[in-house]
């Protein structure tokens, strides 16, 4: 006698004499059976059991989930029976037939199967595998022959996932079953996914594969890869055609500052021809300010004087007024510097940069205008002159 753990309650299980096919199996559940007899008790009570087969029981498995948990130690052939029996084919069995059935039994295993199959399901346990692993041939051959096109719940196509990993035999099999330039949820292509996921056999051998990508910059600088970066832009004839090929309006420039990434991915892209300031709320420029030495470094590459831009965010208008905004006051200076005549631009709603500084106390920025001869007779929208500014700010 021993003890059998039914989900919380132990119980005792019957005595059996496995080699007796007549064995009594007192109302035991099938669910029991598949975990604690033998291999002819299970084949014994298939048959009377062939109404469970594609139940599920209280904790959601069917009776062929129990059996897989105690493969490939266990009699591999009961999977063929079970099929035979009308038991449904889930991933799971997919991936021990791969695996441990042998030539024969697996050609009987595919005799079972649908015609067609989404196999992205069946791809996924695998790819924590060695790109040498014996079943690799197997499972490509599997794919290729099953695989009805479809993604799956993250619109990730089978090139997709092997993209996420070094296995450049999966890669090599599925980039021509697969859409190179197709999206999954996060917008992102297989190119996208081996830079994300910093698999470079992947990265390189898709690069070679799919140039049209122009995504593929934006996602290497968003995550600071240097050398994917250069491998991207010295790959292609012309490098401004992707250096500011933007995605979801964001540039390579913009994500590499916005992150505070390394100089050198910053100096390899600006070295490249990218913009480094326009009026859009993703100017690099701008988003290089929480940053006083990239912010340097990207004005000093800009013509001077800067063109006079005034970008759409808050508070609509000129950098200066963003310097002012959001307190960068150690930038001021540089700024002005190089591009003096941002002191008398306003902002869309006809407030000039020393209008602004009065009437927030930024005292300092206001005598810094006066000091480079900002003139004092800008009058506000509503006819208000520098002197009503100031006796309102107390």
């Amino acid at each position: 006698m021993k003890d059998i753990d039914k989900g919380h309650v132990l119980v005792e299980a019957p005595s059996c004499n496995d080699g007796d096919t007549n064995f009594e199996l007192n109302g035991e559940p099938f669910s029991v059976i598949i975990l604690y007899y033998s291999p002819s008790t299970i084949r014994s009570a298939l048959p009377s059991n062939l109404h469970l087969l594609n139940k599920k029981d209280v904790w959601g498995k069917r009776p062929l989930d129990y059996l897989l948990s105690r493969l490939p130690s266990f009699d591999c052939t009961l999977l063929i029976d079970f099929l035979k029996s009308g038991s449904l084919v889930t991933s799971l069995s997919i991936f021990y037939a791969i695996c441990h059935l042998s030539d024969s039994d697996y050609e009987l295993f595919l005799s079972y199967l649908p015609s067609k199959l989404n196999c992205c399901s069946v791809l996924l346990p695998f790819l924590s595998f060695d790109d040498n692993d014996d079943s690799f041939p197997r499972l490509i051959s599997f794919c290729l022959s099953f695989h009805n096109g479809e993604c799956n719940s993250y619109s990730e196509s089978l090139l997709h996932l092997a993209s996420k990993t070094n296995h450049l035999s999966l890669v090599r099999a599925f980039f021509n079953e697969s859409d190179l330039n197709g999206y999954d949820s996060l917008f992102d292509t297989p190119l996208a996914k081996s830079i994300k996921h910093n698999c470079l056999s992947s990265f390189q051998f898709l690069l070679s594969k799919n140039p049209s990508d122009l995504n593929f910059l934006f996602h290497a600088a968003s995550l600071n890869r240097v050398s994917m970066s250069s491998d991207l832009l010295s790959s292609v004839s012309s490098p401004s055609s992707i250096v500011n090929s933007c995605f979801q309006d964001v540039s390579p420039l913009c994500a590499a500052v916005s992150y505070r990434h390394s100089d050198d991915l910053i100096h390899l892209l600006v070295d490249h021809g990218a913009i480094i300031h326009n009026s859009s709320n993703f100017s690099p420029l701008i988003h290089a300010s929480s940053s006083p030495s990239t912010f340097r470094f990207l004005l000093s590459k800009c013509p001077s004087p800067l063109s006079p831009l005034t970008f759409h965010g808050f508070p609509q208008g000129t950098l200066l007024h963003y310097l002012l905004e959001h307190h960068y006051f150690s930038l001021i200076d540089p700024f002005l510097s190089h591009s003096p005549s941002y002191l008398d631009i306003p902002s869309k709603k006809g407030v000039f940069p020393i209008q602004y500084a009065l009437h927030y106390r930024f005292f300092s920025s206001a005598l810094l205008f006066l000091r480079l001869n900002c003139s004092v007779f800008h009058v506000s929208s509503i006819g208000h002159s520098l002197l009503h500014i100031l006796l309102s700010s107390f």
